[in-house]
């Protein structure tokens, strides 16, 4: 979906997040790896500053069933996160154009055509919180999965790799 934002009112706009919003479902299956299983939320769009920089807050619950890239034991990837993200037009960005003092650690999204893609900001945002890596939150159950799938007979627990091999 895309939000023109030249008509974002000052307190901002609401937009609110369900199962209902296809570009929303889309967004969280792209970042999850999976169709989601739940999707809830808000997106509260600003509107523009200066250089046309637009900050959203996105508070956004979902998960996904997904595997445990250890185990391979079926899980429920759940992703709970509020973010504020910022986007600017291509012309836009104040880091190139040296005009104002800003973090180095600050990334700026970019939207085209005065208009913000809402699922490129549900994207980001789901994105942004997924792990690295999915594991089960039992890790020694995942670590004795993980050594009976392997043929290994040590002892999981937290300190196992110290314990070296027996």
């Amino acid at each position: 979906m895309r939000l023109p934002v030249a008509g974002i009112p000052v307190r901002g706009r609401l937009v609110m997040l369900s199962p209902a919003l296809d570009w929303a479902v889309e967004a969280v299956r792209v970042a999850l790896e999976a169709p989601p299983s739940r999707l809830s939320g808000e997106l509260l769009v600003m509107p523009p500053v200066k250089f046309g920089r637009v900050d959203v807050r996105a508070a956004v619950q979902t998960s996904a069933p997904r595997c445990c890239d250890r185990c391979g034991e079926d899980l429920e990837l759940a992703v709970d996160t509020e973010v504020t993200l910022s986007f600017v037009p291509p012309d836009g960005e104040p880091a190139d154009r040296g005009e104002v003092q800003v973090d180095e650690d600050l990334d700026f999204g970019i939207y085209e055509d005065g208009a913000l893609d809402l699922g490129q900001v549900v994207l980001d945002a789901v994105g942004l919180a997924v792990p690295s890596r999915v594991a089960c939150t039992n890790e020694v159950a995942c670590e004795a999965r993980t050594a009976a799938l392997l043929g290994e007979t040590r002892p999981a627990g937290p300190f196992a790799a110290l314990r070296g091999p027996q």
